[in-house]
């Protein structure tokens, strides 16, 4: 993080004097976030962007087999296939 200033830390400075928590409103937090994400954006190279993006599926994944009971040796099916006995 040595390169440049943190967005964040400059995004609070330009509220100036209302950068204290009992002042902000949802707006300026709202706003906060919006400054961050984008800052945040434009400096992720497209690796780290599928890195990101890979491990949130993985999450994701994770999380459904997790809840429907998929993953084990008698049910590797994915979440809404059928099971379809061959005689």
């Amino acid at each position: 993080m040595g390169k440049g200033k943190n967005p964040a830390a400059v995004a609070l400075g330009k509220l100036g004097g209302k950068a204290t928590a009992a002042k902000l409103s949802r707006e300026d937090y709202s706003d906060l976030g919006k400054k961050g994400a984008k800052s945040r954006a434009e400096t992720l190279t497209p690796e780290r962007r599928k890195e990101i993006a890979r491990k949130a599926v993985m999450a994701r994944w994770a999380k459904v087999k997790a809840e429907s009971g998929v993953g084990k040796k008698a049910d590797a099916r994915r979440p809404g296939e059928q099971k379809h006995d061959v005689a």
